[in-house]
């Protein structure tokens, strides 16, 4: 077993396991999904809101951001709805907003993110654009 993990780690392939089934077993392992054997990435999320305020602002500007929400969503979808924007908000900033709030403060973060990418001409995780933006907004003027 130490020999597999030790060749795997500095990348010399194992006797036997392509990297397809390395790749497979690691999702297996890691619980992740798999966008090669299901049509998870395909399956809408059940909210309202979701393609307004998440798919449409982040699914082409920044498409890793969107994977990290779509996975968070998908992971439990069920028990997530109730309140989705308060969820994601707790998620990514760690902090407690009932969903009306959540989603104001969702709305704002999209612009402020918009508003760092112009400055910086780069793009800008949702989740450095949230802590910013509660920087910014609990800094006393």
């Amino acid at each position: 077993m130490y020999y597999y993990r030790r060749s795997f780690a500095v990348g010399t392939p194992v006797s036997g396991f392509s990297e397809t089934k390395i790749f497979n077993w690691f999702v297996r392992l890691t619980n992740m999904p798999n966008s090669h054997s299901d049509n998870s990435s395909q399956r809408e999320l059940p909210f309202e809101g979701f393609a307004e305020l998440i798919a449409r602002p982040l699914a082409e500007s920044d498409p890793r951001s969107f994977e990290r929400i779509r996975r968070l969503f998908l992971t439990d979808a069920d028990s997530r709805i109730q309140q989705p924007f308060s969820f994601l908000m707790k998620r990514i900033t760690g902090k407690t907003l009932d969903e009306a709030t959540a989603r104001r403060h969702w709305r704002k973060t999209l612009e402020h993110k918009a508003d760092m990418e112009a400055k910086l001409g780069r793009v800008v995780a949702i989740q450095a654009a949230a802590v910013d933006y509660f920087a910014v907004e609990e800094t006393p003027r």
